[in-house]
């Protein structure tokens, strides 16, 4: 199982430092963001209510950015997976071989989530730069927020690479969830400065609570206890929705392997 999880994060990062400048970018834009949003907290009428997230917007800003990408990646890369394997005609080819549906769609997007953490790091060590206040906070905690978080972001990306093998496009669907997450989770705005109902829906995302166990994790120096309504949450995202993704992904397969219609798009 190893062999093979080294054998696709080689392969994907081969692929990708073959396109250096893209890269470089990629990782480089990091250092950009950093700074914007420091300028962003600076200027916004914002701090007062940020604060008590981490001190200033420019923490609560940096934060939602760097776990925004997680989800980012969830609602992009199992799509793309699919999509690429059936233009260049592998699709068949891993279905049929000893690699089960789910080890394809983990093992292919591990090197983006492995990319994805240095980003994140780097936006961390970014923001120490510009006095991002984490010497109190609890590595701990913001692992395993990090490690739920992940999953729970991964279901519903599966669920819309599924989509797309029925449908073929299913990008409006993926953006939807990326928009919603955006503006209702907690990202650029407090979840609760939002109208009661609309904190309803927040609550339905995941990135919701990922956000909020993060920011107490790293900037309030919070314990795996003082984060259980948080952790639970995500928990139950993942242990609930992640297998519900992959199987019904599992039945989307086999539905177009029946109808022979498996390498369109």
């Amino acid at each position: 199982m190893m062999n093979k999880a080294w054998a696709f994060l080689k392969r994907d990062y081969l692929i990708a430092t073959s396109y250096k400048a893209e890269f470089l970018f990629r990782l480089g834009s990091v250092v950009f963001a950093v700074p914007l949003c420091y300028f962003a907290g600076e200027s916004l009428a914002l701090r007062a209510t940020a604060a008590k997230h981490g001190g200033s917007y420019f923490a609560f800003l940096l934060i939602g950015l760097g776990l925004l990408g997680y989800l980012t990646v969830s609602l992009r890369s199992f799509t793309r997976i699919i999509r690429e394997s059936q233009m260049m005609g592998t699709l068949e080819i891993l279905i049929l071989s000893p690699t089960s549906v789910t080890q394809l769609l983990v093992y292919s997007s591990l090197f983006l989530y492995i990319f994805q953490t240095v980003r994140f790091l780097s936006y961390l060590a970014g923001g120490v730069v510009f006095g991002l206040p984490l010497a109190s906070g609890n590595p701990i905690s913001a692992i395993a927020v990090l490690a739920l978080s992940v999953p729970a972001f991964a279901a519903f990306g599966i669920l819309v690479a599924a989509l797309s093998v029925i449908i073929k496009r299913s990008e409006a669907i993926g953006m939807a969830l990326y928009t919603g997450s955006l503006l209702l989770g907690g990202v650029v705005l407090p979840v609760e400065d939002l109208p009661v109902w609309l904190q309803a829906v927040a609550n339905a995302l995941p990135i919701t609570h990922s956000l909020h166990a993060m920011r107490l994790a790293l900037f309030q120096g919070a314990s795996l206890s003082d984060l259980v309504p948080q952790l639970v949450a995500l928990g139950a995202f993942a242990l609930v929705l992640l297998p519900i993704s992959l199987g019904l992904f599992a039945l989307a397969i086999r539905h177009n392997k029946v109808n022979g219609t498996l390498a369109q798009y």
